[in-house]
């Protein structure tokens, strides 16, 4: 009957102790010829594989900080500028200004546009347009996937180094 490797573990641990006491060559060979194997096969540890587990550990770690961070900081310059409490008069004449200023954009990157079309340069202005909302999304997506790779590492690293 072959029993599974944890209950192995405890029944070589056991017969060392029973050779601690009952002192006798049967029990030297039982403990050097079927425990002693067992128990090195059961404890295979690299220490190249632990260390370069825990530094992928480390480095997913700082990461998710400097992700959660980054977002701990814009969260302050939300409440500094909620702290402000401008009037809303204040805060319509920066919207209108704002809309005014994103409208005269808006005209001149048509106007840019038109004339690229002319030159042929359009593709580099559409480029420059995928790349800043590629940039929006990927910011949501990096803590996300720093929060995974963290994650993955630290879990790969308990498999690796803590299962007995």
């Amino acid at each position: 009957v072959s029993l599974p490797t944890l209950a192995r573990l405890h029944c070589c641990g056991i017969t060392v102790i029973c050779r601690q006491f009952v002192k006798s060559n049967e029990m030297d060979q039982i403990v050097v010829q079927q425990s002693l194997p067992l128990l090195s096969q059961c404890t295979v540890y690299s220490n190249d594989i632990a260390s370069a587990l825990h530094k992928h550990v480390v480095e997913c770690y700082q990461n998710l900080r400097k992700e959660k961070d980054d977002e701990k900081i814009e969260k302050d310059i939300v409440k500094m500028i909620d702290k402000k409490k401008e009037s809303a008069r204040v805060i319509a004449r920066r919207q209108k200004q704002m809309k005014a200023d994103a409208k005269a954009k808006q005209e001149a990157d048509a106007e840019m546009i038109e004339e690229q079309e002319q030159n042929g340069d359009a593709d580099a202005d559409s480029e420059m347009n995928k790349e800043a909302a590629e940039k929006a999304a990927d910011e949501d997506q990096a803590k996300e996937e720093a929060e995974d790779k963290y994650e993955k590492a630290l879990n790969s690293w308990k498999d690796a180094c803590l299962p007995l």
